[in-house]
């Protein structure tokens, strides 16, 4: 009882007051002068009480018997006391004998109290309207009495389950009691057929004049049970229908970002708080079924708006907000049997009149509406979207509690609150989902067997934004590293990989590793390989994409000796104008796991990235040649302020130390002016080759003038620098550098060196310091006619 609401627990206990005093009335005053007619009576309506038909509230929650007639009888030969005594009897017999489910002993109780005050309501109109009890019954008392039982019984059972239910009473009890009114009609005359029966035949005969009415007990059996069945079959259409609209509305919320989960979330915050708010049962449905398509106007929404990472521009947020009139217009066209699209529309309207479309405020916005508002913001808050991360529930309540008052309905907002801890996990967590499961794979599935389908089409949406972020963001990329960065971070969500690699043609039938991520990523951005040997240089090849190839080949191809753990390959070649120009591939540890769809994907991603990845070298190859002297093959004086700010930029961050070499080739004019230019080239490509082969892979060889050089020293000190002016000059010295006519002409070179941070923080003192370095080891030079020794040599008091 305690689950009842207040207000029929209040109805239900005054009812069993009253009808407990009535009894105790009718016991005080009841009388036995036949008590052989009495013991009749009562055994007769307590046998025919389980003769019961089920009312079309719904099998086991109210009933009708043929017990009505003899209480009735009782009440014309007996009077209203003797009948009220009866009829609780009775009544405590229909609601025990036969039932499918036992009743509460309240049901009970408050049954027999209403059938008690119903047989005293009726024998006081009987006697108001002149009958007696015993002697032949008028028309007219007759009737008044068998009305008065029909509608005090009926309107007391409507009204309990009215309130009960949250429901009107008068619809209520229009549909399901008023048609019985007949059989109350038909019991009163059997009745008065019984008492004529009984004063010309005895009392044993008046047992006959019930056989034509309990002939009638299979014709309402018969008519109530096909009443049920048509409305069995009325609720499951219904619920064929519901549920189409459910499966229909899901599939298409499977195509946002979030699939249909949030629509059963909001359906779920919606449903439970219309339900605390005690809204009518209609407007629960309502509720329920707004929740569902709220969201379905965002089909007239374009998918690049949808999904922006960033905010909206004022005529994207325009567009955004015809959502909502929209989905109201498309669902208006279903009738469904409570006001759906009103709340559609308005879900999205402000309590201070701000929203839209209408700009309704305060209680002009529908209920429903402003229930769905903030159970809607709400999972919003606490989901990812593209454009943010999902909020701890604390901060999401902290922030709507925040909007009370302004975008929300205060007591709504305060009632949401409250029931907020009964959707919490006891780890923190909102509930996702009270009816979702997990397949092995991960995937969400729904009892009705349609997860798999609606995990199907979220892929498909999925793959379909992926691709366009990708194609957008490579759009803004003329770099290979970024390009392929952007592509990788998206593509883990379209195919499973632990290791991700692009080589690229590099000339002379090789392909070089230039991207690399995760497992071995180190090892594989080194890496080159042949064309036609391993999965990338047979792609590379024949154009043809591989499929759960062995990536120990590949690594084995690379020179790369190292057990992987790697089992699985997807390989696709970048195809620009029918000739291979990169090759992409990503690895996987489990064996045979890339499926024909993995393939598409990457396939389609391929495509896309190949002309990117194509304008990336072009362009890396004109800025390498921007950047490039054509006759050293060294970097040019373009280069050098840019490599030394980034390698200065670099040392300031990691505290290491960073030097700077200047060259000078010697008597380089002479060279010119005795065996002509060509010969001075010569030189200068000789001493390039020298810088080139005694430099670090990751030194920078600079042609900085017409016979200068300078050398880049990543994490070199000053010691370490001067010990590599020494070993230059002596490789330069060591040059057999022949002119025409087959001499050999010694060429040598003076260099300086400085250090960061010792001589300098900034390119211009760091070059000024080596610069004098240089012109004093070259002054030196010249006196000695020998090398000169190295600066460290030189007395610190001569040092500049």
């Amino acid at each position: 009882m305690m689950r009842l609401p207040v207000v029929a627990r209040l109805y239900v206990g005054v009812v069993i007051v009253l009808g407990i005093a009535a009894v105790a009335a009718a016991a005080a005053q009841v009388e036995f002068p036949r008590p052989q007619m009495f013991a009749t009576l009562l055994a007769l309506s307590i046998v025919s009480s389980v003769l019961k038909v089920d009312l079309p509230l719904g099998v086991g929650s109210s009933c009708i018997s043929l017990s009505y007639a003899v209480d009735f009888t009782a009440l014309l030969l007996l009077g209203p006391a003797p009948t009220v005594l009866i009829a609780a009897a009775s009544a405590w017999f229909q609601c025990t004998v036969r039932m499918n489910q036992r009743n509460p002993a309240y049901k009970t109780l408050f049954s027999m109290a209403a059938l008690a005050l119903t047989v005293a309501a009726a024998g006081a109109a009987y006697s108001w309207l002149g009958g007696v009890p015993g002697a032949a019954p008028p028309l007219r008392p007759l009737i008044g009495a068998a009305l008065t039982y029909f509608f005090v019984n009926s309107l007391a059972v409507a009204t309990a389950f009215a309130l009960a239910s949250r429901r009107s009473i008068v619809p209520l009890w229009r549909d399901n009691f008023l048609w019985s009114i007949t059989s109350y009609v038909v019991g009163a005359i059997a009745a008065a057929i019984a008492l004529e029966v009984s004063h010309e035949a005895g009392h044993l005969a008046t047992t006959l004049a019930f056989a034509p009415l309990c002939l009638t007990y299979p014709t309402y059996r018969l008519y109530l049970g096909r009443i049920a069945d048509e409305r069995r079959r009325a609720a499951e259409w219904a619920q064929l229908h519901r549920e189409s609209t459910e499966v229909l509305a899901r599939a298409i919320q499977a195509k946002d970002h979030d699939g249909s989960s949030h629509v059963e979330r909001v359906q779920l915050y919606a449903s439970m708080l219309a339900a605390r708010l005690r809204l009518p049962e209609t407007d629960v449905q309502a509720v329920e079924i707004a929740a569902l398509l709220h969201d379905i106007g965002k089909l007239a929404v374009p998918e690049h708006i949808l999904s922006k990472p960033g905010p909206l521009t004022r005529n994207e947020r325009t567009k955004m907000q015809i959502h909502s009139q929209v989905g109201a217009e498309i669902v208006s066209a279903v009738p469904f049997p409570c006001p759906v699209a009103p709340l559609i529309r308005s879900h999205h309207e402000r309590w201070d009149g701000t929203g839209y479309p209408s700009g309704l405020r305060g209680e002009e916005i529908p209920i429903g509406a402003r229930i769905l508002a903030v159970v809607d913001c709400f999972d919003a808050l606490t989901s990812d979207r593209p454009y943010r991360r999902a909020a701890p529930p604390e901060l999401a309540v902290e922030m709507i509690r925040q909007e009370a008052g302004k975008a929300f309905d205060p007591a709504v907002v305060a009632h949401f609150i409250e029931l907020l801890p009964y959707l919490i996990a006891p780890e923190g967590s909102v509930f996702r989902s009270g009816t979702s499961v997990r397949n092995p794979q991960g995937q969400a599935e729904r009892p009705d067997g349609t997860g798999g389908a609606f995990a199907a089409i979220a892929s498909a949406q999925r793959e379909s934004h992926t691709l366009y972020e990708i194609a957008q963001g490579m759009g803004r990329s003329m770099s290979l590293a970024e390009t392929m960065a952007l592509v990788t971070s998206k593509l883990s969500t379209l195919v499973p990989f632990a290791s991700c690699a692009v080589f690229v043609r590099s000339g002379r039938g090789y392909l070089r590793c230039r991207f690399a991520t995760g497992l071995h990523a180190e090892r594989l951005e080194s890496a080159t390989t042949q064309e036609g040997v391993g999965l990338s240089g047979w792609v590379a090849r024949h154009g043809h994409p591989l499929v759960n190839g062995l990536p120990s080949a590949e690594f084995s191809a690379a020179g790369i000796e190292v057990d992987s753990g790697l089992e699985s390959a997807l390989v696709c070649p970048m195809i620009v104008d029918g000739q291979v120009v990169a090759i992409i591939e990503v690895f996987h540890p489990d064996p045979g796991c890339y499926t024909d769809d993995h393939l598409r994907v990457l396939d389609e991603i391929s495509q896309q990235a190949a002309a990117v990845v194509h304008n990336a070298l072009v362009f890396e190859h004109a800025q390498e040649q921007a950047f490039r002297d054509p006759l050293t093959g060294l970097a040019n004086p373009r280069a050098l302020q840019f490599q030394v700010s980034r390698e200065l930029s670099r040392a300031r961050r990691s505290g290491a130390e960073f030097s700077v070499i200047l060259l000078d080739l010697d008597d380089f004019k002479t060279i010119n002016d005795e065996h002509g230019h060509l010969a001075g080239d010569r030189a200068l490509q000789e001493v390039a080759r020298v810088l080139q082969r005694t430099s670090r892979p990751h030194d920078t060889c600079i042609r900085y003038g017409g016979d200068e050089f300078v050398v880049l020293l990543p994490s070199c000190g000053r010691a370490e620098a001067e010990d590599r002016c020494v070993r230059l000059q002596q490789a330069v010295d060591a040059i057999q550098f022949t002119v025409g006519d087959g001499r050999v002409v010694p060429i040598g070179v003076s260099a300086g060196a400085s250090a960061f941070p010792q001589d300098g923080e900034t390119y211009e003192r760091l070059l000024a310091r080596a610069d004098r370095r240089m012109y004093r080891d070259k002054a030196g030079r010249k006196t000695s006619g020998v090398q000169a020794p190295p600066p460290s040599a030189v007395p610190r008091r001569l040092a500049v």
